[in-house]
């Protein structure tokens, strides 16, 4: 009886110990995967063989930054903008033809997201503003860390998917200072 109940201890001691571990890889992002096509890591080459000739190539309208657009429909009808940087995949930004529900969007990817909600800065010495993870944001993200891919919410529904291959940006403020205080 000791020994069933000395084994049995020991197997809960260490499934506690695995559970942080999967909860904190859970937490961590890894480059997205789109029809075999590693955000980060694909070439130019490998983009052209597998979603053939673009719809359209021009600059993103925001920011100027050169893009791809191919009609896709998988997973769904969607128009996808496809970024390069230094000759590899940089990101993928799929536009659904109709916005997506919450549930309609947690069945297609999977009940394994986190919701993490995100507020803009301006404060740094550039003019770009950046992204930092803030409970009271104005912007809310359905996450799936561990696949790369991002769920912008917008009034309740999904209106962007993002295949990224790093975080949006950092977990707190770069403007808050020692004190706490916001510059």
């Amino acid at each position: 009886m000791n020994k069933i109940f000395g084994t049995t201890f020991l197997l809960l001691a260490f499934a506690s110990l695995l559970e942080p571990q999967t909860k904190h890889q859970a937490l961590v992002w890894q480059p997205a995967v789109y029809r075999g096509l590693t955000v980060g890591k694909s070439t130019v080459a490998e983009v052209k063989r597998v979603l053939g000739k673009p719809y359209w190539v021009g600059r993103e309208e925001q920011t100027g930054t050169p893009m791809s657009v191919y009609l896709v429909t998988d997973p769904f009808p969607a128009s996808l903008e496809v970024f390069m940087s230094g000759g590899k995949l940089d990101l993928l930004r799929l536009n659904p033809k109709e916005p997506l529900t919450r549930r309609d969007a947690i069945r297609l990817f999977g009940s394994d997201f986190r919701v993490t909600r995100y507020s803009f800065t301006n404060c740094l010495p550039t003019s770009e503003e950046q992204m930092y993870e803030d409970p009271d944001g104005e912007t809310e993200q359905i996450e799936y860390r561990q696949r790369g891919i991002a769920l912008n919410v917008h009034e309740g529904q999904i209106d962007v998917i993002l295949y990224v291959s790093s975080p949006f940006g950092p977990t707190k403020s770069p403007c808050v200072q020692a004190k706490g205080k916001v510059k």
